[in-house]
Formats: structure tokens, C-alpha cells, sequence
């Protein structure tokens, strides 16, 4: 939506979107609405494949997308709530707290702005005196109370700043004022899966889209999804079979006629943050349904599609199995939970996950009428409004500085991926 905004906005060029299903189904219509500014692999991580220069323009790049979100609102005066909070990522194993540690010495040496670390007292003697200026000391109970948890297994909270808003309105407000203000030069058409795309002759311009029912001829084609199926791309040396790892991402949610503080937080299990395990999140927002006025969304766990499995919302295994695991979790961790409760929803929806977790935005190196802004890493909303500016810059013909966001060139060892 966003990608189709600013071109609509920046440049004089009709857009036409093709969905595959409906506008803001999918992980869009299924996620816990929380708009965060961060990469789902850590400073640590990126630095094993980029500079700090890199990483630290990427991180000001995304956090540029805050305010691109507000100015969307504000210019097109849809009715979308976004609500900021100041959030907390928990900790319950002393490894993850070194990590975090080592993280914010990196942060301090690239010069990027950090928020608040808590650390419980009990802990925090142990932590070598090289680290304490990096944390502040807070009694357990105070620290479970941020966290709306009770089970006393954590040690450690990370400020961070999130915003959380219904995306899913969000995608179809939008479309519906793109509608009405460009009708001559914006199209929608739902239900109609791509299934293959023609790149120009040698690289050249054009693109030529195939669906069941219609072709398509168009100066460029802009991939903003999480998955492709059968899709099939020919033309030139470039391939996104293999591109992006789908992962289906489950959540539960419960109402409550009661409107609080709105509240996020996000918690790792005790076996680290880098094990299969995982982590659960939760966020409250406002609601508003009848007598509902909040939704508190939990996420956990996500499931890696195989190799050749497409993914249905009606037929995955097993999956009364994920939202039950996070449903104990939150009737075991939440402040406000209790034994009896019992879920009001339950939704799935398909991610994207790059091989960098990096999200990869702009022209494909063989082909530039062939454009990305794609990979959802888990961290998908801001990501995604950034990437959707820096699309249109490519095809206003701006002269944009290389960026961690790039498509690498194919080599033939390599020729499956874009990334």
C-alpha cells in the first residue's frame, strides 16, 4: 500500500496493484500491529556481514520511517489510530544479557541512540564493572511489574519504542483514499495471482505480468510480498526461487470491555534468544467493537515452511498445537491472565525471511525494471513504509547512496538467491 502511495504521490506514473487475494489479508490482517524501527538479527549479527557505517545508516533509514508513517496519516487524513509506547524485551538467561551488553557497546560505538536497560539487583552484582554504566539497577518485583509478568523468570528489560496500530485498516483506509484521489492513475485488482512475469529482452525495460484471466504490460513490477508459489519470473539471469524462507507466524487474542494504558512487550525463553524456542510478544491497544474496547494480541513460535509446502490458512498442521503453547504461556506469564480465560481469536499469516534478515528494497541488479521491497524478517510495518519510499526514489530516477538494503548481483554458485 505504502509502495503504491508515494509512487502516486512523488512521481506522474499510473499504478496498478495486483493481489493475489485481498488487500491487508494475509500477515498484514494477522499480525500484533506492533510498528518497531529495529532489524530481527542483532548489531552483533550484521556486523559479521556489514560495515558499521552500513549498519548504522540502515538503523537511520528505518528509524526515518516514523515519521513517514505520521506524514501518511497527516496528508491523507485517515481514521487509523497509532498509539506509541514505551516497550520492554525481556531476558531470562544470563547469556542473552552478556549479548545485550556487547550489543550496546557496539550501539555506543556506531552512535546510535539507545534506550534504558534494567537489570534486577539480584543479578546485577555479577555483571563486570567494564558494563555499568550501560544499565540501570531496578528491585525484581518492579522489573516483573514492567514486564505485566509474574512468573519471576526474568532478569532483564530493554527499553524500546513501538508503536502499535491496526495495520490491516491501516492497508485498506489507504487504498480506499488512493482510490478516490487518483482514480485516473491507480487501479486495485484482488483475487488475481500472478503467475508469471517476462523481464525486457537483455535487461531492457518493461515487464510483461501474466495472471489467469489478463496480461500486463508495465514500465516496472514492484514485488512487496511474503511468498510465490508457483510464480514463475523468465527473462533475464535472475531467480527469486529460494529468495525469501517462508515462516508462518501464529496468534491468539483476547477482548476486554475495559480500555487500559496501552502496553507491548517481548520475551525470551530461558534457553537464549538464538535457540529454537523462540519468543512470545504481547501488545494492548484500544479496540473499540461494541462493548470491546481493547485487544490484547500474543504471539509466539513461528513455523518454517518446507522446502516445496505452500502455505494455506485453512489446512496447516498442527496448528491448534501453536496457538495452545501460547495461550499457556500468557495464562502462565501475564499479570492479567488467569486459568479460566479463553482466547476470543486465533489468526496465522505467511513472513518472509531474507538468508541476510535484512530486508532487501530497490532494482534487481540484472534486470532494474524489476524492483523489491520484500522480506518481513518478523519486523515487517516500518521496514516495509521505508522501503516503499526508497522504491519510488529508484524509479524517480534519484541517485540513492549504496545501502545494506540492496539486491546483491547473482553469481552462478548463488543463482537462487537475491540476497
Amino acid at each position: 500500500m505504502v509502495t503504491s502511495y508515494f509512487l502516486l504521490r512523488d512521481t506522474n506514473l499510473s499504478v496498478m496493484l495486483v493481489e493475489k487475494s485481498r488487500v491487508a489479508h494475509g500477515a498484514t490482517g494477522h499480525n500484533g500491529g506492533q510498528a518497531v524501527a529495529a532489524f530481527e538479527r542483532s548489531m552483533l549479527e550484521l556486523s559479521e556481514t556489514f560495515s558499521a557505517e552500513d549498519i548504522y545508516e540502515g538503523q537511520k533509514a528505518i528509524n526515518s520511517a516514523w515519521g513517514l508513517l505520521r506524514s501518511i496519516i497527516k496528508e491523507t487524513g485517515i481514521d487509523v489510530d497509532l498509539q506509541e509506547v514505551t516497550a520492554y524485551i525481556a531476558y531470562s538467561s544470563m547469556d542473552d544479557v552478556r549479548l545485550m551488553l556487547q550489543e550496546r557497546q557496539l550501539s555506543d560505538r556506531l552512535g546510535l541512540p539507545k534506550r534504558d536497560m534494567l537489570l534486577a539487583e539480584d543479578v546485577a552484582g555479577s555483571i563486570p564493572e567494564v558494563y555499568h554504566s550501560l544499565f540501570k539497577k531496578v528491585p525484581g518485583k518492579e522489573l516483573n511489574e514492567i514486564l505485566l509478568t509474574r512468573d519471576g523468570n526474568y532478569i532483564c528489560a530493554l527499553e524500546a519504542r513501538i508503536g502499535l496500530i491496526n495495520s490491516a485498516l491501516f492497508c485498506e483506509e489507504l487504498v480506499s483514499w488512493m482510490r478516490n484521489h487518483h482514480s485516473g492513475r491507480f487501479r486495485v485488482y484482488e483475487d488475481t495471482p500472478v503467475r508469471r512475469i517476462t523481464l525486457g529482452k537483455d535487461g531492457g525495460d518493461g515487464v510483461v505480468l501474466e495472471t489467469d484471466r489478463n496480461t500486463v504490460d508495465a514500465k516496472h513490477a514492484v514485488l512487496c510480498t511474503n511468498g510465490y508459489g508457483d510464480l514463475k519470473i523468465e527473462g533475464a539471469d535472475t531467480s527469486i526461487t529460494g529468495a525469501i524462507r517462508g515462516v508462518v507466524g501464529f496468534m491468539v487474542g483476547y477482548l476486554n470491555e475495559i480500555e487500559r494504558k496501552p502496553a507491548s512487550s517481548v520475551y525470551f525463553s530461558s534457553k537464549g534468544s538464538g535457540q529454537a524456542e523462540g519468543y512470545y510478544y504481547l501488545s494492548r491497544r484500544r479496540y473499540i467493537d461494541g462493548p470491546n474496547r481493547e485487544l490484547t494480541s500474543v504471539g509466539g513460535p513461528d513455523r518454517p515452511l518446507g522446502k516445496k509446502e505452500i502455505y494455506s490458512p485453512e489446512d496447516m498442521p498442527e496448528v491448534e498445537e501453536y496457538y495452545s503453547r501460547i495461550e499457556e504461556f500468557y495464562r502462565k506469564t501475564a499479570i492479567d491472565a488467569s486459568a479460566e480465560m479463553r482466547r476470543d481469536f486465533s489468526w496465522n499469516g505467511l513472513m518472509g525471511y531474507t538468508s541476510s534478515g535484512v530486508r532487501v528494497i530497490g532494482p534487481d541488479p540484472t534486470c532494474p525494471s524489476l524492483i523489491y521491497n520484500m522480506g518481513c524478517n518478523g519486523i515487517g510495518i516500518l521496514p516495509s513504509i521505508y522501503g516503499g519510499k526508497r522504491v519510488a526514489q529508484f524509479i524517480k530516477g534519484e541517485t540513492l547512496a549504496p545501502s545494506i538494503f540492496d539486491p546483491v548481483p547473482i553469481s552462478p554458485t548463488t543463482s537462487s538467491k537475491i540476497d
